[in-house]
């Protein structure tokens, strides 16, 4: 026996794969993938699984039919027809090898949402085998003694159904997660809001339905940006304060930060004093969740008719098509809310630093290439401003004698992308350093590697940093506009001239690229 059609899963699975497009989160395929077979819903996991590395959060949603059996978990593919429990469990899709699948690539997070647990219809012939039909799902048991942290999210209670929707709408769980996972929450937040709103829009059914999360996460996950006021859910608030008290604060804070005790803002960002500098650099790279806290709470919409270049595995240049300040959603492959930003073109860079000295009340804004430069260890007696071409080559972190440098120090284009980039200028592909070979194939999260000397993450690798001055070749500083000087290297960078520290290259006004990022610095008078 087949089970019937779901018309409203089609919707749930469109209206997630939108959702987490605005988010930045790459969907796997580019889009929902409806109506598969059994064989063709373990493929897609196993390609999804494929794509994964260790390190990356890893989003699964399914919306249609689900049964226990024997206290297991099984997904009905279209295809299902079976009138005996041996071979239901062929014919359906074992949820727990699935979920194995995700876990063994050593992602930092897994997170599976099931809303599939629909009325079951009595289809296995035999008593003795309709005994171990139950309905819905059955208790999920989540190991969590890996290092992968994992939640799995049931649209109702294990061994209960959830209702089906109104004609031509979207089921109430998909409904309440689609909205509530936009909102600047922690995840398991967001899940208690998402359980809240189901119970409430259910209340009037013969059994109102209550979502069910197993697992325990040990991190906080910010998918859609930290809460406006910088603050944590469930801890308490200050309702009203005193501006001149916060501020004497945050000036006394500012004076006294150090490698051992950085200024801690209030989306999180850290910031240390740099030798040779009157400002606090920020220890990471600006991350996706705050640059989408800026995204979303700012009015400001600059780079409108900006060019910015995503990554694509099959053609060297693939223009953003859509507006260019939501480039960053959607550079091309994944991007969890704690790896560098990319896609952001310079006026932008510029305006978040605009919005976050607004929002803080003090002077954020890139680094200058020399400030740059002292942050990396190459003070003026190293002639920070020569050329590339007129000094030899400096690593980022003391002590590297070969090139490239091993696994342990970087994020550069090894053999695990191989095949992966193009050159733009000569459209070809990209080789790889042939002796190394890192975890990532794109950005890592920030901080993943060890620090400098002063207590900068990613100096080396990862991104290039874009910085405030007038790119020139040749340095010190003309009036050409050449574009502005970018800094560093990236996890595309596969040249020996490439990881050297005094590497520079240009972004342009009104372009964006994906290996380009960029990272702030506090100014401010008690800066020492």
């Amino acid at each position: 026996m087949a089970f019937p059609n779901l018309d409203d899963s089609a919707r749930d699975a469109n209206l997630m794969a939108k959702t987490f497009s605005k988010l930045g989160i790459a969907v796997h395929g580019g889009g929902a993938s409806l109506n598969l077979t059994g064989d063709q819903m373990v493929e897609e996991v196993d390609a999804f699984a494929d794509t994964l590395r260790p390190g990356d959060e890893a989003f699964f949603f399914f919306s249609g039919h689900g049964i226990q059996l024997e206290g297991l978990n099984y997904l009905i593919p279209s295809d299902f027809d079976a009138k005996t429990e041996s071979l239901a469990k062929r014919k359906a899709v074992d949820l727990y090898e699935q979920l194995e699948k995700l876990e063994q690539r050593n992602c930092r997070l897994v997170v599976m949402f099931l809303d599939c647990c629909r009325d079951t219809p009595s289809f296995i012939t035999g008593e003795a085998s309709k005994k171990s039909l139950n309905k819905g799902l059955a208790e999920m048991k989540v190991d969590t003694s890996g290092s992968t942290e994992i939640m799995v999210c049931f649209s109702t209670m294990h061994g209960k159904v959830s209702w089906t929707s109104p004609n031509g709408t979207t089921s109430a769980f998909t409904t309440a997660l689609a909205e509530e996972i936009q909102r600047p929450a922690e995840l398991s937040s967001v899940m208690k809001a998402v359980g809240r709103r189901v119970r409430e829009d259910t209340k009037d059914e013969e059994q109102p339905q209550t979502p069910a999360i197993y697992g325990n996460l040990l991190n906080d996950y910010f998918l859609a940006g930290l809460p406006r006021s910088g603050g944590m859910d469930g801890l308490p608030q200050t309702s009203a304060f005193n501006s001149n008290t916060i501020q004497e604060s945050v000036s006394s804070r500012l004076q006294r930060a150090s490698k051992s005790d950085p200024f801690v803002n209030s989306l999180g960002m850290r910031f240390v004093p740099v030798e040779g500098t009157n400002v606090l650099f920020s220890v990471w790279e600006t991350r996706v969740s705050d640059f989408m806290s800026f995204s979303e709470n700012s009015s400001s919409r600059v780079s409108t008719d900006a060019t910015v270049i995503v990554h694509s595995d099959s053609e060297p240049i693939k223009l953003f098509e859509g507006r260019p300040d939501l480039a960053y959603r959607a550079c091309g492959f994944p991007q969890g809310p704690d790896h560098p930003v990319v896609c952001v073109t310079p006026e932008n860079a510029r305006a978040f630093c605009d919005w976050l000295s607004k929002k803080e009340g003090v002077i954020y804004r890139l680094p200058s290439d020399a400030e740059w430069s002292c942050a990396a260890g190459l003070d003026e007696s190293k002639n920070v401003l020569l050329s590339p071409a007129e000094k030899s080559v400096t690593f980022a972190l003391q002590g590297i004698q070969s090139v490239p440098p091993g696994s342990d120090v970087g994020n550069l284009l090894g053999k695990e992308a191989s095949g992966k980039f193009y050159n733009i200028q000569s459209r070809t592909v990209m080789s790889p350093f042939s002796s190394h070979m890192d975890a990532y194939v794109f950005t890592a999260p920030v901080g993943t590697y060890p620090p400098n000397l002063n207590g900068i993450f990613d100096i080396f690798g990862n991104v290039k940093e874009l910085t405030i001055s007038i790119y020139n070749p040749s340095l010190p500083e003309s009036h050409q506009d050449n574009g502005y000087s970018v800094r560093g290297s990236s996890f595309r960078t596969n040249e020996l001239n490439g990881v050297s520290l005094s590497t520079r290259t240009a972004l342009q006004r009104g372009q964006g690229f994906y290996e380009f990022g960029f990272r702030v610095v506090i100014e401010s008078p008690s800066v020492r």
